[in-house]
Formats: structure tokens, sequence, C-alpha cells
């Protein structure tokens, strides 16, 4: 019997894939657990050691990657959850991880789970270690414009400004921008939080192109194309905790 938890930010989501295992895998399956945030599913998988799991990747605090880079040592069957469609797939095939697309099909849960029952005991960890190597080719987010969405390189965004209830994302290279009709709450959200800090109301910065951080003046921001951002003085000390270090 394999012991499963689920991890998704959407309870109706995770409501769904356990009446899905129970109708159609519960001579294979027991839900031991439902998470609805990776910090959650992080301290259940630690402490009821399951050897499945189910789980989302775009979730508000921490992308399904990002809580497998936390949580280090797997040693259990992985099946991602998503409602993307994209080229992203290809890299979960390619590390011959299992994927299931919302809403969830009957038969490809079926077969999800009698692949997990297969693999019980087979490389997984090699498995792992490739998909965690493919990681940074996948890492990209959706960004709504008017009727269309923009899918944008993570690392490609140096900050974000927020416009009103809208945004602007400024990218890697002279001059190049993005306007979303998301606000800047929702790009806190999408944006992976190890990599991504509000630093102010109106900005999101991007660690890998910061270029100096001046605590004097009331603490600002030299980013490697050349701008400067302040830092809220209700943000700083997170700020300098996000970052690891402390003022003298």
């Amino acid at each position: 019997m394999l012991k499963a938890i689920l991890i998704d930010d959407e309870q109706d989501a995770l409501d769904a894939l356990e009446i899905d295992l129970r109708k159609y895998c519960s001579d294979s399956v027991q839900v031991i657990k439902k998470c609805q945030s990776p910090m959650d599913g992080l301290i259940a998988i630690r402490r009821l050691k399951p050897n499945l799991v189910f789980l989302d990747i775009q979730m508000p605090q921490a992308s399904g990657f990002e809580m497998l880079e936390i949580l280090g040592d797997i040693d259990f069957n992985l099946v991602f959850t998503t409602a993307h469609d994209d080229y992203a797939i290809k890299a979960f095939k390619v590390s011959a991880v299992d994927y299931l697309l919302k809403p969830v099909d009957k038969n490809e849960l079926i077969a999800a789970i009698e692949k997990a029952k297969n693999r019980e005991q087979q490389g997984k960890h090699k498995e792992f270690e490739v998909l965690l190597e493919n990681v940074d080719q996948i890492r990209t987010i959706a960004v709504k414009s008017n009727k269309e969405y923009r899918f944008l390189e993570v690392d490609h965004i140096m900050y974000c400004k927020a416009d009103g209830n809208f945004s602007y994302l400024f990218l890697e290279g002279e001059n190049k921008k993005e306007h979303t009709s998301y606000p800047l709450g929702k790009m806190e959200e999408l944006l992976p939080a190890q990599q991504f800090f509000r630093i102010h109301a109106s900005y999101i910065i991007n660690r890998n192109h910061l270029k100096k951080y001046t605590t004097r003046d009331g603490g600002y921001l030299v980013m490697k194309d050349g701008t400067k951002l302040s830092v809220a003085k209700s943000r700083k000390s997170e700020f300098d905790n996000w970052l690891g270090f402390h003022d003298d």
C-alpha cells in the first residue's frame, strides 16, 4: 500500500484528487495527509515519511521545484500535478517523473499509480537528480497582458515595478520591459520567494541582478543595470535576513 501526501494550494484540487484516489485506487493508495502550502508539505513529508507525493507545480509561497530543492533527499515516488500543458512537460518525461494535468483524468491517474508501485524500489534517486538538473531549463512564468499571456524566463526578470493595479517587469537587456495586467501582489505570488523579494510597496527585485546594497541613507539597492531602488524601512530587517546577513 502506497502512503500518499497531496500538496496543492487549491483546496478544491486537493479534495478532487483525494476523491479520485479513493474511488479508483483505494486498493493501492492511502491518503495520509493533505497540505495547502509547500511549507506544510515539507513538514508532513519529514514527519510522515510517505512513499508517494502528489505535488502541485505553481504555488504562492514556493514552486514545487523549490520545495524539492529545500527538501534535499527524496526517497519517495513523485507525481506532479499542473494546469499548464506547455513545453516543461517534456522535461518531466525526460526525467521519468510522472505528471497529471488538471482536471485529472481517471485513466492517467490509474496509470501513474501503477508506475509508482512498479518503481517503488527502483532507481528513484537518479531520476530526481536529472529532474533537478532540468529545473533551470523550465523556470518560466506566464504573465497576462490584455488578452494574451507572455511566457518569460524568471532569471531574466531584474525587477518589477507597480503601476497602479498593473505592473512593469524590467528584463535583462537594454530598454526591455513588459507591461502586465497583474498587480504587484500577484507577481509576488508567482515569482519564487528564494530569488525575489518585495523591498518596497512598489518594487520586487531579483537577487541575481543585485550589484550593490547600501545601508546608509535609509538603505537602497543598485541593480546591475544601474537602477537605484529604495528599501522600505518596514522591510529592511526582513530583507537583511533574506539576504543572510545583518547590519553591524
